[in-house]
């Protein structure tokens, strides 16, 4: 009979027992870990990139007439880093090749060589919820020849002009493609007195108050 007994209670006492202890591992457990409210995410970028710059100058020859224009295209390189919310912000190192801005009057072609240079980095932001915004960079424009018919003869330094940008637009939230531009760029042109005497000239020739620039690259997506 005591054993019979026994046998009956013992079940229902470890049933007991083992809820007992189910309840107390539940309360000690932490809470299944949620994803944060603002994660922070960031993409590096180090892509080719072209600058496409426009000039009008009024031609000495003809100023009643048609401008002369100037689109030199400024192949080069950026790199830098896009962060998601709650900023937006974005920072670019822009590196140029050196080319030949070919200024043509009439019958009259000039090649004038430069360098370009990004003066300290290019900040702003866009918005990753819809890609638009934009940044401000100043580009250091180097004259470093001229050739006037006998080949390129080397430019008297310094001979900068600084082209103050601050460019809008958007990258493509889809491809991750950034183009921004923009329209009435300011210039500050060489002084006078640089590029041997020809500072003057220089800034008319690529200081002009009509002119843009557009700018693209691949940045990538959050």
């Amino acid at each position: 009979m005591r054993t019979t007994g026994s046998s009956r209670v013992r079940p229902t006492g470890l049933a007991l027992v083992g809820t007992l202890l189910a309840l107390v591992v539940g309360a000690c457990a932490p809470p299944p870990a949620e994803p944060p409210a603002d994660p922070t995410y960031q993409v590096n970028f180090d892509s080719p990139a072209v600058s496409n710059v426009t000039f009008e100058i009024p031609d000495p020859n003809n100023p009643e007439g048609p401008p002369i224009v100037l689109t030199p295209s400024l192949p080069g390189n950026a790199a830098g880093a896009w962060w998601s919310p709650p900023t937006g912000a974005f920072t670019a190192n822009l590196t140029f090749d050196d080319g030949i801005i070919d200024v043509v009057a009439g019958d009259i072609s000039i090649p004038i060589g430069y360098s370009a240079a990004q003066s300290g980095p290019a900040v702003g932001s866009f918005d990753p919820a819809t890609g638009q915004g934009g940044f401000s960079a100043d580009v250091l424009l180097t004259v470093t020849s001229v050739d006037l018919g006998g080949g390129p003869d080397p430019m008297a330094q310094p001979c900068v002009l600084t082209l103050g940008l601050d460019l809008q637009g958007a990258i493509d939230l889809g491809t991750g493609m950034l183009e921004v531009s923009q329209d009435g760029f300011s210039v500050t042109p060489p002084a006078e007195s640089d590029c041997g005497g020809l500072g003057g000239i220089i800034g008319q020739l690529l200081g002009g108050p009509v002119n843009s620039y557009s700018l693209s690259f691949e940045v990538g997506t959050l």
